[in-house]
């Protein structure tokens, strides 16, 4: 599966440590870059940056970056990765892809990790399983097709956390399943989040709960 990865960032300390990971792991696999209030140096190579609207929104940032990610490389799957996750597994992400056209009938999979709010998103050593709920979007691959099927991300999540979870339950209603691969392994608890303070600390949902709320009624 031909692929691009989506990284949002607002903290430079952590684009480079993140983009540097890509870079060692899978070389050749283009990178766009949605920069907010971060500025990286403009000859970076194999980068694509895609200007990021402010103040910062998850949702509408990945947005942009996957609407410039379609024009430049037409991809048949997005990976989102935050700029604090660190890809520690050589052809992870083509990994992942292998996995999406492997099960036609997924459209979001994520790697493991360790760090996650989700803790069926922790490694347990190998395989693959179906995730019947939701995804953290630490690190996923989100297929173009569902792209297609079920949407963009939902800006109305202007705060933190959430939109995931919309993302996720609007998949599943559109009869697509949800995924998690033992074959890609990102670290999460290295680097300080923009949003929660140290590596591994849980962040302020609260409001994006609200909204999620609001939209459907409940926190299912």
């Amino acid at each position: 599966m031909k692929l691009a990865v989506i990284i949002p960032s607002r903290r430079l300390e952590n684009l480079t440590e993140s983009d540097g990971a890509v870079r060692r792991h899978e070389p050749d696999m283009p990178i766009v870059v949605v920069p907010d209030g971060v500025s990286f140096p403009s000859f970076a190579p194999g980068l694509d940056f895609v200007a990021g609207l402010r103040p910062f929104v998850y949702a509408r940032n990945i947005n942009l970056g996957i609407g410039a990610a379609a024009s430049l490389h037409d991809p048949e799957g997005f990976i989102l990765l935050n700029d604090d996750a660190l890809l520690q597994t050589p052809g992870g992400f083509t990994a992942l892809g292998e996995d999406a056209d492997q099960r036609r009938d997924y459209g979001v999979i994520s790697a493991v990790t360790n760090s996650a709010g989700n803790p069926n998103q922790y490694s347990r050593g190998s395989g693959f399983r179906e995730e019947f709920k939701t995804l953290c979007f630490v690190c996923v691959l989100i297929t173009a097709r569902a792209i297609r099927r079920v949407g963009a991300l939902d800006e109305r999540f202007t705060a933190y956390g959430w939109e995931d979870n919309d993302f996720c339950r609007r998949t599943r209603e559109a009869r697509l399943k949800l995924g998690i691969s033992e074959n890609c392994f990102v670290d999460h608890r290295s680097l300080r989040s923009s949003f929660r303070g140290s590596p591994g600390a849980s962040g302020d949902i609260s409001a994006g709960a609200a909204i999620y709320k609001a939209k459907w009624g409940d926190l299912q």
